[in-house]
């Protein structure tokens, strides 16, 4: 029994395309990576910051421009405030 050589070479075709099929499903998929869920907790009374309690952390200079961060004063340590995330709704 012989087989036809456009037969032989389709088989071989079907083969190497099977092959590569199997080696690109063997490729290992980068980690993906979620963004931490930050929970808000509005408090009932809105506490309001001024004067020595806000300040600006100054990192660096760009040109005569101070480049930093908005900081302020909670129980005497400066922390760096973060916005609220865009789901969150306030009731008054």
């Amino acid at each position: 029994m012989r087989i036809r050589p456009t037969f032989g070479l389709f088989l071989l075709i079907l083969l190497l395309f099977a092959a590569g099929v199997f080696a690109i499903g063997q490729k290992q998929k980068p980690p993906t990576f979620t963004a931490p869920q930050i929970t808000v907790v509005p408090s009932r009374s809105p506490v309001i910051l001024s004067g020595s309690d806000v300040g600006f952390r100054v990192e660096s200079y760009s040109g005569e421009t101070p480049v930093g961060r908005v900081v302020v004063r909670i129980d005497g340590k400066w922390v760096e405030p973060l916005p609220p995330p865009p789901q969150a709704v306030f009731v008054k």
